[in-house]
Order: structure tokens, then sequence, then C-alpha cells
């Protein structure tokens, strides 16, 4: 093993560490050292013979949160370490491609990135009619229609059940700007069942197809969630907060039914729901992934933070009472590291 590196963990911390395989979900603070909580997590769990370090799956949000976790667990269990670390998308990317035979998928079916999808649509543009965005320049509507459709992916939501909800509301609407914006959303709904259509004739996929593909399987094939859980028995969700509906439920195919799952995450960070992310899948943890006796999983706190001084902490605090208990994990604080100090609070106009 790896000593490079002198830990002290806090009680909380310890805590965190020796929990069983068991549902655990980590509330994590801003700088409260989740990372290494992770690794050491592993590394405990590795040493006691729970698990080998090749049965470990760690998830995290970005390529370089996989990164950092990856490094900090080789830096614990030594550079041999075969710990898969992966993204969300990259391990649901991974699903697709390790069985496109069980997904009827064409042998020669390929991934779209973002410059190809647009130009995708763009070939075919007058083919489309608009009467509500016809000033618009094409690059931009194409750009809405797009990012629609990575809406409509990332919460599993077909574009005809969009369709019909606007049809709806541009037909029966109360309030003018709502008949408006249905009527508008309709017009790009036109393009992205176009782009939908397109992509089937040219067996072409694109990254938000990926999720929802992974999605099918796993529930049309439980045999093979059963077979992922019995080689990956250490399973760790990082930035859980970060993740849209389709990528919960993918882990919910895959972990759920009281398997040991330890998530980490804070409702107060959760900046990317512009690109899909759901608070939901946070907050909901410990009811989807319940203890073997049905019990909820367990809620443990990561309060201390060794990032900020105490005034600082304060102000934050103070800041996180306002928000609605709906949105953030009851009866969180933050608590300074004695060693930082008081901090220093500036406003600036």
């Amino acid at each position: 093993m790896s000593l490079t590196t002198v830990f002290t963990p806090t009680a909380e911390q310890q805590e965190a560490i020796d929990h069983p395989l068991r549902p655990l979900f980590l509330v994590a603070g801003a700088g409260a050292g989740k990372t290494t909580v992770m690794a050491e997590r592993i590394l405990a769990l590795v040493s006691s013979g729970a698990a080998r370090a090749d049965e470990v799956l760690g998830l995290t949000f970005t390529n370089k949160a996989a990164a950092n976790l990856k490094a900090k667990v080789m830096e614990r269990l030594g550079p041999d370490a075969d710990v898969t670390v992966a993204t969300y998308h990259g391990f649901g990317a991974s699903l697709v491609a390790d069985h496109a035979l069980e997904l009827d998928l064409a042998p020669d079916t390929t991934v779209l990135n973002r410059a190809q999808a647009w130009q995708l649509l763009y070939a075919v543009f007058d083919e489309f009619r608009f009467q509500r965005r016809g000033t618009m320049a094409p690059q931009l509507l194409l750009d809405d229609a797009l990012a629609l459709a990575s809406r409509c992916a990332d919460h599993l939501v077909d574009v005809a059940a969009v369709a019909a909800d606007c049809e709806e509301k541009a037909a029966t609407g109360r309030w003018t700007p709502l008949r408006e914006a249905a009527a508008k959303r309709l017009e790009l709904c036109q393009v992205v069942r176009a782009y939908e259509e397109r992509k089937r004739e040219r067996h072409l996929l694109d990254y938000g197809d990926q999720i929802g593909l992974a999605v099918r399987l796993l529930e049309e094939h439980p045999d093979l969630a059963a077979g992922y859980r019995a080689d990956r028995p250490v399973v760790l969700l990082d930035e859980y907060q970060d993740t849209n509906i389709a990528q919960g439920r993918m882990i919910a195919a895959l972990f759920g039914e009281g398997f040991p799952v330890t998530a980490v995450g804070d409702p107060d960070q959760n900046i990317y729901a512009w690109r899909g992310a759901s608070l939901h899948n946070l907050l909901a943890f410990p009811e989807q992934f319940v203890q073997g006796d049905g019990s909820k999983a367990r809620i443990l706190p990561l309060e201390v933070n060794f990032r900020s001084g105490e005034r600082i902490l304060s102000l934050a605090n103070e800041l996180i009472d306002h928000v609605s208990p709906q949105r953030r994990a009851a009866d969180k604080v933050l608590r300074h590291f004695e060693d930082l100090g008081q901090g220093t609070v500036a406003v600036g106009l």
C-alpha cells in the first residue's frame, strides 16, 4: 500500500470510511474532503477483504473528477490497483457498446458529436416550415432544437409526448404567453422528430441516446444487471446531485434493491440543472436505494470544511437557511476546521 500521504480523518469521516457494505448517502459539503474519504473507504474495504480492487466501481460526473478520484485511489492502493473509475455517461456508453446485439443496433452504428448532429439537420433545413420562428437564423434555431432533443433524452421523454402537450397548451392555454411559447416549442418538435428519424435511417446515435439505450438494456435484461452487481460488489457514486433523470434510472436499474451503493453529493452544489441534472436523484436516494430490510439508506454528513474560515462558513450557513427545505439536505450545516482561523468576508460593489 502507498504510504506517501498521512491522512488523519475526523470522527465523521472515519464513520463514513468504516461503514459496512450497505446503502449509504454521504452529504458532503464544499471542501469536506469527499474524494479523500471515497478513496479511504475503498482502501478500507479492499484491506478488510470485503472486495478486491478489480471489483470496485467508481462513477462521477466529469472526466476531471474521474481522473482525480482514480489518482487518489491509486495513491492509497498502489499504482497497480485495478479499480474502475468512469463518468456516468462513459459507463452508460460502454454498456451500449458491449451489448449492441441485445439492443438490435446495426454493426455500423456511429455516435455523433454535436457538430455532426448540427450538420445532419442543417443539410435539410429547407424542409422545415416556421411561422413563429421564421426570423431566427438557422444556426440558432437548430441549436434550440438540439437542446430540446437533449432535454428529452435527459428525461427519457419522447418528443411526441412533448408535441402533444404543446398542441394542447397552444390551443387551450388561458395565458397568452403560455400559448405562444407552446406554439414555438411545437415548431421545434418537428425539427427534433426529423432529427430522430434521420438518426434511425443512418444508424446514428448521439450522447443522449446512449444513456436511454443503457436504461432500456438493463430494464429489459435484468440478468445483465444481476451480472454487473455480482462483478462489482463495491460501487461509489460521486457528485450524485449532478446526474439527470436518465442517469439516475440507469443507476437504479443496475444497483437498486438493497445493493450496497455509496452515494456522495451535496444538494447545495446542484449547478448543472441547466444541463438536465435533477436534484431529485440525490434527495430521493435514501428511499430509492433501501437497505436489505426495506428501511431507508443511511445518511451521514461530512460537515467539516477544510477550505474556508469560520466567518465565511457562518455566512454560507445563513444563506443556506433561506433555501427551501425541499431543495437541501435536512439539518445540514458547514463547520470550520479550527486550523484555518476566522477567514475574511468582503462585499464588492
